[in-house]
């Protein structure tokens, strides 16, 4: 399976959202993944919130480097500073995609019975 690629300063790296990279998140964020769609809506989205989402994209971006043993050839916070706000949210969308389990993009939930 090819992994899904973030382009960054023309060059696109591939990423991989695996439980360390979702562990080493939470523990930075102080959030569990599950709050991460409350993070980005509503109108208190500022740039701490879009930090943290650019901290999971990089996460993924290391660990999908890692696993193609293809070289990474920028820190964290290099990314987190070269990251034009135009770019991101195509950033967002593959972050989004990857941490959405297969199978449930689009599914409509039940309505509660009354």
């Amino acid at each position: 399976m090819n992994p899904t690629m973030i382009n960054f300063e023309g060059k696109a790296y591939p990423t991989r959202f695996g439980f360390r990279v979702i562990e080493k998140w939470e523990n930075e964020a102080g959030l569990k993944i599950s709050q991460i769609g409350s993070l980005m809506q509503g109108d208190n989205v500022g740039g701490s919130e879009m930090i943290l989402m650019l901290k999971l994209a990089y996460y993924a971006i290391e660990s999908g480097c890692k696993r193609e043993s293809q070289e990474l050839p920028f820190d964290i916070d290099y990314f987190i500073e070269s990251v034009e706000i135009s770019d991101f949210s195509e950033i967002m969308q593959t972050v989004t995609d990857g941490i959405t389990p297969k199978g449930t993009e689009n599914k409509r939930q039940p309505k509660a019975k009354s």
